[in-house]
């Protein structure tokens, strides 16, 4: 398990750097000069470590993602616990990808992914267990993954043999009760070789169930036979309304559809027309909550909940003034079936309760797990009430299939008489015989205000002189900054070789990007038409030649010019020669041209350091 350590730590503390030139290492510590002094502090966000798959349901075959996800901290080294393998799941582990998202706003918030690329191999439930890390000097522990594998459809192979496209409905579970919520997943399977613009989600109209507002969409591929799916997942909740076998779908896809029908100089023609794809129903059965051990006060949440007491204020107060209570209740649900029921005819008998302010805050994409929070006020009516009546939470567990309540212990406080009754002022008027009322005073005149209010202090940065010189110097340093910038570019401008070689560069580092996707992609005659394209632009640029000039018999030249190793100049002839073949064997496998890739990666590497 070490090399799997060494490969995350690797991913989660790789941050691209700038790229500044080299003669632009002032203009680098200028703008990190600024940056530091127009940093401000913000509020700490939460962190948290978490573990998720990309996908809750799938077919044997189908690829998903495992991600590790951590929220504000950065992973200290060797601190990880082993990654465990799961038999079923073929996860690669040495094949990490990252990606880094920073939230600014009122709490600024960082977030870094680290995915691994996961294959189901076997029919299953599997659960990725918890591991531990340390960041920021505390250990954190994830919560279990759970991922459904189911068999593969015989409809599935049936319409792979006769058609182009087909769309189907997994479910992440078959019996359900009513309000719990569950993953529906909804896929278009089209062939590799054709297009698919799919622009608007399917439409499903089941009688019987009750869809989220929220859905994610991701694209996968899926072998069926000798035949390769692209196919297109859309991801919602649902939850029933009523018990019985109810029936989910047809979901109705509708996209354009193109067939390849050959070649121009734009590039492959297709021709294109509008689809529209029913796919096929499943049967849920929804199951009725059973009668025994159900609590009074259960108000038809379902699902896995915690709830969570936090305060309540003022504990001593006097007849008829409020208490706040604040609580919440987290966990994996639907949270907007969740409410707390003060029964003002026994318990509560002796409060006046109002409305409940309430918000939600979701931890997943799909609102499938988040946070409830309550603010509830209570005014006790009479002075002989010395504790607040327990808070119960009662709510349905699936996983379990039982009733569970929770809740809180009576609260001691101190309610005090009122000190009088309340009175209402009275405003003293002339009897002049009539029953209208006195005119208002005169406001023309105001009097001038004799005390001018509390003296506030200033804010830190207003009090302090070397805030403010350091404010005044911004507009300098960046004036500077830019003259430095321009002046780095007119010398750029007077080499036209050198700025000919940055140009390559810079168009090989967006090809790189490209052949990495044709090698996904499995489209080796335009990975090869692209790499040799980006050879020529390489050498010709180092060389000053033409790159339609440039062939296998200028890596002689470019080799002595340059001063290349032996290994990279082999490279660079093999890459030649895969090239040339690529015209007679149009066939790779994906081993090779990921090693052409890496190479290609190591000659732009050494062109663009040598001095």
């Amino acid at each position: 398990m070490g090399p799997m350590r060494h490969n995350l730590l690797n991913a989660c503390n790789l941050i691209p750097p700038i790229c500044f030139p080299k003669s632009g290492k002032v203009t680098m510590s200028i703008c990190t000069l600024l940056v530091s002094l127009l940093s401000v502090h913000s509020a700490a966000a939460q962190t948290s470590f978490e573990i998720n798959f990309s996908r809750s349901v799938v077919t044997v075959g189908e690829s998903l993602k495992l991600s590790l996800i951590f929220n504000n901290g950065r992973l200290e080294a060797k601190s990880l616990s082993n990654l465990p393998t799961l038999p079923g799941l073929q996860i690669s582990y040495s094949i990490p990808s990252h990606q880094n998202k920073t939230v600014v706003g009122p709490r600024s918030s960082f977030k870094r992914v680290v995915s691994y690329p996961v294959r189901a191999l076997r029919p299953g439930k599997y659960t990725y267990p918890p591991i531990l890390c340390r960041m920021n000097g505390k250990t954190y522990r994830s919560r279990p993954a759970t991922l459904t594998v189911v068999a593969r459809d015989p409809r599935v192979a049936a319409q792979a043999k006769t058609e182009k496209y087909f769309s189907r409905i997994l479910v992440e579970k078959e019996e359900v009760y009513p309000g719990e919520l569950f993953l529906v997943e909804m896929q278009l399977l089209v062939q590799q070789g054709n297009r698919a613009d799919l622009r608007q989600y399917p439409k499903v109209e089941t009688p019987g169930f009750v869809f989220g507002e929220k859905a994610t969409n991701s694209q996968t591929k899926l072998r069926q036979g000798n035949t390769i799916y692209q196919v297109f997942v859309i991801q919602r909740t649902a939850k029933a309304v009523k018990s019985g076998k109810l029936s989910l779908g047809p979901a109705v896809f509708t996209f354009q559809f193109g067939v390849r029908s050959g070649r121009s100089i734009f590039g492959t023609t297709y021709n294109n027309s509008t689809k529209i794809v029913p796919s096929d129903t499943r049967t849920i059965r929804v199951l009725d909550f059973p009668q025994e051990n159900r609590p009074e006060h259960f108000q038809g949440a379902v699902g896995e909940f915690d709830f969570q007491f936090l305060q309540a204020a003022p504990k001593k107060v006097s007849e008829g003034d409020p208490i706040t209570l604040q609580f919440r209740v987290f966990g994996k649900g639907s949270l907007d079936n969740i409410s707390i029921h003060l029964d003002t005819e026994k318990e509560w008998k002796g409060f006046k309760i109002y409305d409940p302010e309430t918000e939600i805050q979701l931890q997943s994409d799909l609102g499938m797990q988040g946070i409830k929070s309550f603010r509830q006020v209570v005014v006790p009516q009479n002075d002989t009430i010395t504790s607040l009546p327990p808070l119960r939470f009662a709510f349905f567990d699936p996983k379990e299939k039982a009733f569970k309540s929770l809740g809180t212990q009576p609260i001691s406080i101190e309610v005090m008489p009122q000190q009088g009754p309340n009175v209402m002022p009275t405003i003293a008027a002339p009897n002049n015989g009539t029953d209208s009322p006195p005119p208002p005073e005169p406001n023309d005149i105001v009097h001038i205000k004799p005390h001018f209010g509390s003296v506030l202090p200033m804010n830190s940065w207003q009090s302090n002189p070397s805030r403010l010189i350091q404010i005044q110097l911004i507009p300098l340093i960046g004036w500077i900054a830019l003259l430095l910038r321009r002046k780095y570019r007119e010398r750029i401008e007077r080499n036209p070789a050198l700025l000919r070689k940055k140009k390559s560069w810079k168009e090989a580092e967006e090809n790189l990007n490209e052949l990495r996707r044709l090698t996904s992609a499995q489209q080796s005659n335009d990975f090869f038409s692209l790499l040799f394209r980006t050879l020529q632009e390489l050498l010709g640029a180092e060389l000053e030649l033409p790159s339609s000039a440039i062939t296998d018999e200028a890596i002689e030249d470019c080799v002595t010019n340059t001063d290349m190793p032996e290994s990279l100049a082999g490279d660079l002839s093999s890459l030649f020669e895969a090239c040339n073949q690529a015209n007679y064997s149009p066939f790779h496998s994906t081993e090779e041209l990921q090693q052409a890739t890496g190479k290609t990666a190591k000659l732009l590497e050494f062109l663009s350091n040598r001095k």
